[in-house]
């Protein structure tokens, strides 16, 4: 919700009358895209168009400075492995310095890995459908589809704790991230636990012990 604060002030509140480029709407990408990109892309779709892209465009930056000023070819493989590993060490970068900046104690080097490693996950799955290129044509879309979603799911099972338990540490999940949970509907939670986590999700007031603890909870 935080997000969506910066398309909507610099988008629409401001514009391009103050802000130039910057404030035009088509400037903002469509924040989620659809679940279709991750049976049909694998992991290289979950991270390039379904998950959210608000920082598409300071990822891409340096990638496209370099095809901009000749130094390596657009639509290459040099191009597409740098692009790669510039989008997600400075993903890494910055939630470094989300997990440093917290107060209890992190470990912020937790999640450069995790994205790191994610751009290692895209390479693999790329490369080894290069090698099955052959076999990989003549399976149906269906069985194709599958295998990315799986390898997908693999890969972030495996890899996931990294940034998860870094986020743990800080806090972060004191608010829960999704509305609903399968693992606690099956009783795999906290007692009293259900599949719904996010409690009453209507405004109401909240009459804190003193008037500044007290107000409009969403």
């Amino acid at each position: 919700m935080a997000l969506l604060l910066s398309p909507i002030c610099l988008g629409l509140i401001l514009g391009p009358k103050v802000l130039g480029l910057r404030g035009e709407p088509w400037y903002y990408v469509t924040h989620w895209g659809y679940l279709s990109n991750i049976a049909n892309k694998g992991l290289k779709g979950l991270w390039g168009s379904w998950w959210h892209q608000t920082f598409r465009f300071a990822f891409a930056a340096p990638s496209n400075y370099l095809i901009k000023h000749g130094y390596v070819k657009a639509r290459s493989m040099p191009a597409k492995v740098l692009a790669l590993l510039f989008a997600f060490t400075i993903s890494g970068f910055l939630h470094f310095c989300g997990s440093i900046t917290q107060f209890p104690k992190t470990l912020p080097t937790n999640p450069p890995v995790f994205f790191i490693l994610q751009a290692l996950g895209i390479l693999l799955q790329i490369t080894g459908y290069g090698l099955l290129a052959p076999y990989v044509s003549q399976a149906p879309k269906l069985l194709r589809q599958a295998s990315n979603v799986l390898f997908t799911c693999a890969w972030l099972f495996w890899t996931s704790w990294w940034l998860a338990d870094d986020f743990a540490r800080g806090g972060v999940w004191l608010y829960e991230p999704i509305p609903f949970s399968p693992l606690r509907g099956l009783g795999l939670g906290q007692k009293g636990d259900g599949w719904w986590c996010w409690g009453d999700f209507r405004p109401h007031y909240h009459a804190g012990k003193h008037w500044w603890d007290s107000g409009l909870a969403i």
